[in-house]
């Protein structure tokens, strides 16, 4: 009878730690990976940034690559070929330099996000750029 009432008591424990997704508190974690059915991995909640936070997202301040198009905020670290410190594309780095993806100006003094008075072509070419960091990388976030 004791023997029943342990494992009663297991299983309500466990029910009750699922039901309440508070299984981290009572079951040890070899037990919930094998029991607990977790759905396809969710995004990760997008950040909002500030320029000054973007900033430190350069390699050196913190080890990832971010660069921000048109306010969205890609992570490019796995391109690092192409945007780590002293590579070609390095200059977008922690910046918002959407007018300079068109413009082809790549000198820090120059770096602007203002594409108000771009041309519709240019605008659509900028489009373009951004569907490419869309396909190729992971979007994190956006700028505030």
């Amino acid at each position: 009878m004791l023997k029943k009432a342990v494992i009663f008591t297991s299983l309500f424990v466990l029910l009750f730690a699922v039901w309440t997704d508070k299984a981290s508190d009572f079951i040890p974690a070899v037990i919930r990976q094998f029991f607990i059915q977790r759905s396809p991995a969710q995004p990760s909640p997008e950040v909002l940034l500030t320029l000054e936070e973007l900033q430190l997202y350069n390699g050196k301040d913190r080890p990832e690559l971010y660069l921000s198009i048109l306010g969205e905020v890609f992570d490019v670290t796995k391109g690092a070929k192409h945007y780590g410190d002293g590579c070609q594309y390095n200059f977008f780095v922690g910046k918002d330099a959407s007018r300079n993806f068109i413009t082809g100006n790549f000198n820090d003094e120059d770096a602007s996000d203002q594409v108000a008075d771009l041309s519709h072509d240019k605008l659509l070419s900028l489009k373009q750029w951004k569907q490419f960091y869309r396909k190729h990388y992971t979007k994190v976030g956006k700028m505030r």
